[in-house]
């Protein structure tokens, strides 16, 4: 969830600005799928990346830097239902429904 917030504001601030999948990644020296899985949320950025980002975007406020720093630090911790999944067998009944309905009640919150 975490991530998603991340990635989506900074795909938010990339398109302020006119800047492509292929400008981000082109600053990251990677490949734009990465970028894009970045900004969906699929994967998590590192510091320097994130770093190299807020230059081509323009963020150069320090404290508005280090809150962008700090949501990528806490987009990396487990959440708790991660915990509970590394402990629940995978094919159990209880895990499945648990699982279910956890995803229902997550996707019904997102605004």
């Amino acid at each position: 969830m975490r991530r998603r917030v991340l990635g989506t504001n900074l795909r938010r601030l990339r398109e302020e600005r006119d800047l492509l999948l292929e400008d981000a990644a082109l600053q990251l020296s990677c490949h734009p799928g990465k970028v894009s899985r970045i900004e969906t949320g699929r994967s998590g950025i590192r510091a320097l990346d994130l770093k190299a980002l807020l230059d081509l975007y323009e963020i150069k406020d320090a404290s508005e830097r280090e809150g962008w720093l700090v949501l990528a630090r806490e987009s990396r911790k487990q959440q708790w239902c991660r915990v509970l999944e590394d402990q629940l067998p995978q094919d159990s009944w209880i895990w499945s429904d648990w699982r279910m309905r956890y995803l229902s009640v997550a996707a019904s919150s997102q605004v």
